[in-house]
């Protein structure tokens, strides 16, 4: 653990974040950009073939270390982001080596059953509160921190920004798409899961038979493993690196997020107004791979990407064994929409709100 520079510059950021995931890498290169300089401490290792915006990297292996390594810094803040492990982060807000934005990847407060979040994942809950009410400010990928503000009485010591994925708005090569077939990238139930979380993976491949239509799953973790109940009807990939992703979803005639109350139910540790209050990155890659959305109940996600013509809605009380009955010349419409409207949503044009809010701090 032996760093010499010593950053200086008035624009310099330095990211704390244990494992290196696709929203460090965008807000990153957005922010090398305009002329930042990004500093990075991680704890897991970064794949040598992934391209990265930093211009140091240094390994720890313990929240002290992490501490240790962030005084050897002067940025104008440190940006922590924290995924369902709060080690790291609650070490830094809680010695702070200068102002600490805390970037909550999926907020459990109020989105997470307590009592299964508890008996999985025991102290989340508490150390993910003490993050969020004493962080100087909070990056919000979602609404979710509004919920556990007005309902579950959080109060929050620091200044907030609303500031989602957001697309890399990156030129993508022209493939032939298949009109039959329908994509989705990310979480899915794995082998461990019950019979009937399955069900409604069997209702959608009815639904989308009557249709003609098939379904592409890409899975979010490496070496997903399919499991016995998943059906055989349902295409299943590899998991593909962030930055080929859009490619690969663009030869799709549309991506399906898949809907929350059909897809998690009681099967999952969520509760019901999550999807009122989430967003999902996997919506802006379908968007850099200018592919339209379909969107059924997600209520934020439904709201923005319908305020630009970029979605499919269907409605939210859809049957989920009636076919999707898919408008091709809607969905081509739609594609031609955000080819050339999806700027609107890139991160270049958002990128110096969070710098702004950097140094308000």
């Amino acid at each position: 653990m032996e760093i010499c520079l010593k950053a200086q510059t008035e624009k310099t950021v330095v990211f704390i974040s244990d494992k290196v995931f696709t929203r460090v890498l965008k807000i990153g290169h957005a922010l090398r950009n305009i002329g930042w300089e990004v500093i990075l401490l991680h704890k897991d290792e970064i794949s040598p073939q992934l391209q990265h915006p930093f211009s140091l990297t240094a390994r720890y292996k313990s929240p002290l270390e992490a501490l240790l390594l962030s005084g050897q810094f002067s940025p104008t803040v440190y940006h922590v982001f924290a995924a369902w492990g709060f080690d790291t982060a609650s070490w830094i807000i809680r010695f702070k080596p200068g102002r600490v934005v805390f970037d909550d990847y999926d907020v459990m407060a109020g989105m997470v059953d307590p009592q299964r979040a508890e008996e999985q994942y025991p102290g989340f809950l508490a150390s993910e509160k003490y993050c969020l009410e004493n962080a100087d400010g909070l990056c919000c990928r979602s609404l979710e921190t509004q919920y556990a503000k007005r309902h579950l009485g959080y109060r929050y010591k620091g200044k907030r920004i609303f500031f989602p994925e957001y697309v890399w708005n990156t030129p993508i090569e022209t493939v032939p798409i298949d009109h039959k077939s329908i994509v989705y990238c990310g979480n899915i139930h794995t082998k461990d899961a019950p019979p009937e979380a399955f069900i409604p993976y069997q209702k959608l491949v009815h639904s989308l038979a009557q249709d003609g239509m098939t379904l592409h799953v890409y899975p979010s973790r490496k070496g997903y493993e399919r499991p016995q109940n998943f059906p055989n009807e349902i295409v299943l990939h590899a998991t593909v690196p962030p930055n080929k992703l859009s490619m690969e979803m663009s030869r799709y005639s549309a991506a399906y997020h898949l809907p929350f109350r059909h897809f998690q139910g009681k099967t999952s540790s969520y509760l019901d107004v999550k999807p009122r209050h989430s967003m999902s990155g996997k919506l802006f890659d379908a968007l850099d791979a200018n592919v339209p959305v379909i969107i059924q109940d997600q209520r934020i996600q439904r709201w923005l990407f319908g305020r630009y013509g970029f979605a499919y809605l269907v409605p939210e009380n859809r049957d989920p064994e009636e076919p999707l009955a898919l408008d091709q010349n809607k969905l081509n419409e739609i594609r031609e929409r955000i080819r050339k409207g999806k700027s609107a949503l890139s991160l270049s044009r958002h990128i110096q709100r969070l710098t702004h809010f950097y140094e308000s701090l």
